[in-house]
């Protein structure tokens, strides 16, 4: 599934030029939402989230204190915020539930239990995207090591012969782990110079230079879990 941008929104307010505050995600479901994600539920589907939304979920996770999540329920014509969650960096988590709807047990159970399940996905897709990164990084660095050497030794290695290539590959596979490795351990001393440029030099110029550097540094918190 691809990230459903009918039902699926970021609470954002643009203060200024260069400037964005989020207030939360949201959720607008209706029945015939409802009972979709419910069927996408039972069959172990995930959601997959475009790079855009990504980048700016990084950007609300980095520069908050905590995510909020709110679950709107559409029935005919009136819509109302039935699930509230607030969850904290440091652990809190505090959820609040609309008194109109506990009388229907089953309607509630199964908004409550998708927005669970909604902030899962998102969660998931956060910490994966950040996860291939650092795998294609270390990929690609192996890849340009193997291939510089390569060129250094030109003469020395039969580029026709089949044997060269396999040895490349398992060499380029390899040398990917220890690469990865020395990635996270370099992770703290990566993130203080992007958040110092990102604050006060090359990095605060504008909007894209800024969500580059907020790639960066995600990418570099992914090696920490």
């Amino acid at each position: 599934m691809k990230y459903p941008v009918s039902y699926i929104r970021i609470d954002r307010e643009k203060i200024s030029p260069q400037q964005i505050i989020f207030h939360g995600i949201e959720f607008r479901l209706d029945r015939d939402l409802l009972e979709r994600i419910q069927v996408a539920r039972s069959q172990g589907k995930i959601l997959k989230f475009s790079s855009e939304m990504l980048t700016d979920l990084r950007h609300y996770a980095l520069f908050s204190d905590a995510i909020a999540f709110s679950t709107f329920y559409q029935d005919g014509e009136s819509e109302e915020r039935v699930v509230r969650s607030h969850i904290s960096f440091d652990g809190a988590i505090a959820c609040q539930i609309c008194n109109d709807y506990l009388q229907d047990e089953r309607l509630i159970l199964s908004l409550t239990a998708t927005h669970h399940w909604l902030i899962q996905q998102i969660l998931r897709g956060l910490h994966l995207e950040t996860k291939r990164r650092v795998e294609w990084l270390a990929w690609v660095l192996a890849a340009v090591i193997v291939g510089a050497i390569a060129l250094w030794q030109w003469s020395r290695f039969p580029i026709g012969d089949p044997v060269t290539w396999v040895v490349a590959f398992g060499t380029i596979w390899l040398l990917h782990f220890p690469i990865a490795l020395l990635l996270g351990k370099s992770r703290a001393i990566l993130r203080r110079w992007f958040w110092y440029h990102l604050l006060f030099g090359r990095f605060s110029r504008n909007d894209r230079q800024r969500h580059r550097a907020l790639s960066a540094i995600e990418t570099l918190r992914a090696t920490q879990r």
